[in-house]
């Protein structure tokens, strides 16, 4: 097994909405959003003068704010083509308040209690080392809260040096970045400000995302209500099967330190992400996977170790992948399943087509007195019960 370290990170957070949990007040977000804007350390310096650069030709002397821009998407749309350039990757987390309310975490300090240790489950485990800023004004008293929880659970040695400081907000260029990613987000997901322009918006980010975890987590979106025809009455049967076979592998191996089972979360929980926030029936190439992957390790990711390594260790432990030539996708319906098949076909026949021209050579040499899959029953049985007419040619 190699373990994989991923070192020399540092994350700024800033978060959409309040911690308030009345909902029922005017002013007061449905959703929590916090943002981790992912950079290397050793890029910083040159990230920053090209931040600088897109705050100034965006909002000349003042700060990079996502409130500044408000409803006029087409200016965002412009600002998150430039920030699309920078080098850096985005953890995010989105909380229903409600039903935070209604799983009974009604007070300020339990919430406090479970948001951080949803973060320290998933953004620690991942970057162990992790150097933290954070915005003081406006986050203060969440922001602290998180300060102490992470400084009581991690304390530093000589293998972890976790550092965390608040960073005010108009002093720092990347605090404003993960502000502006923040409310980004808030209008895909806060039903008070969300716009059909927010799919663009994802689009833009895309490759950026490194995980969006959402708090509860819910397909009922993607459900379809009416079975149209008689094969589309299997699909929410397919989906929610698929979501529970990749839901169940992530819990199981979020937390590990092995290099493929780190590449084989994070491949499944990007195409989760674009399976519920961008497209949801887009199929996803291998290269635009690798891409994303490739930033948890310094491996070199070749296709054939991604084929091999990756999708096909995971379906090994049955988590359900469709593919087809156009790539890979969160399997949601009977014709996702078809692709699937129809792609394996396509490379098993042939396979078993070879075989069964060397079985028949050799028994005719050996005038019947030798078969060479007697001894492997399976692949007799394989042979044996598929018709000549279903096989490739032998031109």
């Amino acid at each position: 097994m190699k373990e994989i370290t991923i070192r020399n990170k540092h994350a700024f957070i800033d978060e959409y909405g309040t911690s308030e949990l009345d909902t029922t007040k005017e002013r007061v977000s449905k959703k929590f959003i916090l943002s981790a804007a992912l950079f290397d350390r050793s890029t910083l310096e040159d990230e920053k003068v090209k931040l600088e650069n897109i705050r100034k030709k965006h909002f000349q002397t003042g700060e990079m704010k996502s409130s500044k821009i408000g409803n006029n998407h087409k200016r965002r749309i412009r600002i998150l083509r430039d920030i699309a350039e920078i080098d850096f990757k985005i953890y995010a987390y989105i909380i229903d308040k409600e039903q935070i309310v209604s799983e009974g975490l009604k007070h300020k300090k339990s919430f406090y209690k479970f948001l951080n240790s949803q973060i320290d489950s998933d953004l620690f485990s991942t970057f162990p080392d992790l150097k933290i800023s954070a915005d003081r004004i406006g986050s203060e008293e969440y922001m602290i809260s998180f300060k102490k929880y992470i400084e009581n659970k991690h304390m530093p040695d000589l293998f972890d040096e976790m550092e965390f400081g608040f960073s005010p907000s108009p002093d720092d260029v990347f605090v404003q970045l993960s502000d502006f990613i923040s409310g980004t987000l808030a209008r895909k997901f806060n039903s008070k400000v969300y716009t059909v322009e927010s799919n663009t918006f994802m689009e833009i980010l895309e490759n950026k995302i490194l995980n969006i975890i959402e708090w509860p987590s819910s397909i009922n979106f993607f459900k379809k209500q009416e079975d149209v025809t008689e094969n589309s009455k299997f699909d929410n049967a397919i989906l929610e099967t698929s979501l529970h076979t990749i839901d169940h592998h992530i819990e199981l191996n979020k937390n590990s330190r092995d290099e493929k089972d780190v590449l084989r979360v994070a491949t499944l929980r990007f195409l989760l992400m674009n399976f519920k926030y961008i497209d949801s029936n887009r199929f996803i190439t291998a290269d635009e996977i690798i891409d994303n992957i490739s930033y948890l390790t310094e491996r070199t990711i070749t296709k054939q170790f991604f084929m091999q390594q990756i999708i096909a260790k995971l379906r090994d432990k049955a988590v359900l992948i469709a593919s087809s030539p156009y790539g890979y996708k969160v399997p949601s319906s009977w014709n996702d399943i078809d692709y699937y098949v129809g792609h394996s076909q396509t490379v098993i026949l042939p396979m078993v087509n070879r075989l069964r021209h060397a079985r028949r050579k050799i028994k005719l040499a050996t005038e019947g007195k030798y078969d060479i899959v007697e001894s492997r029953p399976f692949l007799k049985g394989i042979l044996s019960g598929i018709n000549n007419d279903e096989m490739i040619s032998d031109e």
